[in-house]
């Protein structure tokens, strides 16, 4: 067979390169090899060929399970997830499962997590006052975790929900580690050593997930309950059969590692990104005053293009597969670095550029998958991905002015093998406070324009 071409360097190397610099290096590796290329790490198969022409993007995701499927390639993040997580089902039961929870994220439900939403963003944009510097990455993740605990885990406030919100929020820190890359460095030497942390941390959340769960069922008014946790501990399959407190909650760590922290990375990105166009920030405050949505998203479109928080995707090769000129043996891994492909110039004219308005045209170019995923894989939590962080930076960006504390270009790193996010922390100096979008617009349907 003819296998792709890629670097020598060791596995150790390379893992520490993606992390640290995964735009450029991954940019390198295709100046030198072309668009498809091996490397020796990226997802829990080893060696993965990447893939960076946008056609062959749309050959892979278009793929059948039969041919190429998710489970073995997302096998990097089982750490994080557990066994049951959506992420490692495959086939059969991958789809049983996504047809079971896709529920939860129809119409009726966004309509009703809107006001919710709303809620949380207005407590936490009171807080802010003018002239005071914001971590604008960190809290911006903060805030999401809250309204995943209150809107998707129906925890209501309180100590339990402030412990749970601070360990997931650790467990997240701790799984930047080189090890989430590298298998081979998992190992426990005690609670001081960087995977023993991990491990203590993520038993202690666990064990609060766990308690969560017992008392959602046992809770008398379960019935009435609208989230995510209380819809998945009375879902049933169509032969009767209920998912376990384990399956309940390798779903929910999901929610946080591929929902969560990519939705708070978007809404990071995107106020990151207008922030340094500001005529761009005016286009979108111009539209909001005048109760449309239309430029804010395409603002958000944009910057999910261009920061796309989630660095790659994975499959492995079921039979071997055929690949342009190359031949994909079995059991190998497929990966796409949404990152690069996303800047290609066979999409876009000068695709570094942040400019939303190209957002509005009509481009045969853009590929349907961009930027939540297609086929089988596609994210089954769109809508309530793209309502949040349209409503979020709607209230943000309508409620107070905002400016860049230190102008310098940021650089993008990987956090939990797949999460793009700044090298630094973003500080935001907070101005003066307006009157709330929200009391001006109507409410909009999740993705519309």
């Amino acid at each position: 067979m003819t296998l792709p071409p890629g670097p020598r360097l060791a596995r150790s190397l390379q893992a520490i390169s993606i992390q640290r610099d995964p735009l450029g290096f991954f940019q390198r590796c295709q100046d030198r090899y072309g668009d498809v290329f091996t490397l020796s790490c990226g997802t829990a198969l080893d060696p993965t060929a990447w893939v960076c022409d946008p056609a062959l993007v749309e050959q892979i995701i278009a793929a059948p399970a039969e041919e190429l499927e998710a489970a073995s390639a997302n096998a990097i993040v089982r750490p994080l997830v557990g066994d049951g997580s959506t992420l490692l089902l495959a086939g059969e039961e991958h789809a049983a499962r996504r047809e079971l929870l896709a529920g939860e994220f129809d119409r009726e439900h966004l309509a009703h997590d809107r006001g919710e939403i709303a809620e949380v963003a207005a407590s936490e944009l009171r807080s802010w006052r003018p002239g005071q510097v914001i971590a604008l990455w960190s809290r911006i993740r903060a805030l999401t975790m809250q309204i995943m605990l209150h809107v998707v885990f129906g925890i209501d406030e309180g100590p339990e929900r402030e412990r749970l919100a601070a360990g997931l929020s650790e467990i997240v820190e701790l799984s930047a580690s080189i090890a989430l890359l590298l298998p081979r460095l998992r190992v426990d030497l005690g609670p001081l050593s960087p995977w023993g942390r991990f491990l203590r941390r993520k038993a202690a959340v666990d064990e609060l997930l766990y308690a969560e769960i017992a008392a959602r069922r046992a809770d008398p008014m379960l019935s009435l309950r609208r989230d995510v946790l209380s819809f998945a501990v009375q879902a049933r399959y169509p032969d009767g059969r209920a998912l376990s407190d384990a399956d309940v909650h390798d779903e929910l760590m999901t929610l946080i590692i591929a929902g969560n922290q990519t939705t708070a990375g978007g809404l990071a990105w995107t106020l990151e990104l207008l922030l340094r166009h500001p005529l761009e920030l005016a286009r979108v405050r111009a539209g909001l005053e005048r109760g449309s949505e239309t430029y804010l998203n395409a603002a958000i479109d944009e910057a999910l293009r261009l920061r796309t928080p989630l660095f790659g995707i994975g499959r492995g090769a079921v039979v071997d597969y055929r690949l342009a000129r190359f031949t994909i043996p079995r059991g190998m891994g497929i990966a796409v670095p949404l990152l690069l492909v996303y800047r290609s110039p066979a999409l876009y004219d000068e695709p570094t550029l942040y400019r939303p308005e190209r957002q509005l045209r009509q481009d045969a170019r853009r590929p349907a998958w961009m930027p939540f995923g297609g086929g089988i894989r596609s994210c089954v939590g769109e809508g309530f991905a793209r309502l949040q962080i349209g409503l979020l930076a709607r209230e943000i960006l309508s409620s107070c002015e905002l400016e860049l504390v230190d102008a310098r270009p940021e650089r993008l790193r990987l956090k939990a093998g797949a999460l793009v996010v700044p090298d630094r922390e973003v500080s935001v100096r907070a101005g003066a406070q307006h009157v709330p979008a929200a009391s001006a617009l109507s409410p909009a349907i999740p993705g519309s324009r």
